[in-house]
């Protein structure tokens, strides 16, 4: 991957599965597999809850977009959307202490895409959310662009 990517998709479940396979694109013989993994498991989560959550039934321009920029040695995922607002980093995540049987759905995505990412961001700009995920690209894996 060289400079910026960007791609529009439709915020809707059928959608998913072409966001990862492009954040999949974007991360191949950029990160380790192990630390692609872990940024497509975070993606899952954050796109997943963007779909489900972030818009309300009668707005009818559903998208999210996902852009990629590796820079620095570190490789930069950008989700956007025009949903409610909403800081998925204000909201505590679950901690893996909590006993899940007795345990309430809902929480633990957060805690996991905290941890699957080396930095995560929030903001909400002209409207939209805006969520930056930084993965760090190791030199001594010889797999990061420079």
């Amino acid at each position: 991957m060289n400079g910026m990517a960007e791609k529009y998709f439709q915020a809707a479940a059928a959608e998913i599965p072409a966001m990862l396979a492009w954040v999949e694109e974007q991360g191949t013989g950029v990160l380790a597999r192990t630390k692609l993994l872990r940024l497509l498991l975070a993606a899952e989560e954050i796109c997943t809850n963007i779909v489900l959550y972030a818009y309300a039934p009668e707005i009818k321009e559903q998208y999210l977009l996902l852009s990629c920029e590796v820079k620095d040695q570190q490789l930069l995922l950008k989700i956007t959307d025009g949903g409610r607002p909403f800081d998925p980093l204000a909201v505590p995540g679950k901690s893996a202490e909590t006993d899940l049987a007795a345990a309430e759905p809902g929480g633990f995505g957060r805690t996991l895409m905290r941890s699957f990412v080396d930095g995560i961001s929030y903001s909400r700009e002209r409207g939209q959310n805006i969520l930056r995920l930084t993965v760090k690209c190791v030199a001594a894996e010889k797999l990061c662009e420079k």
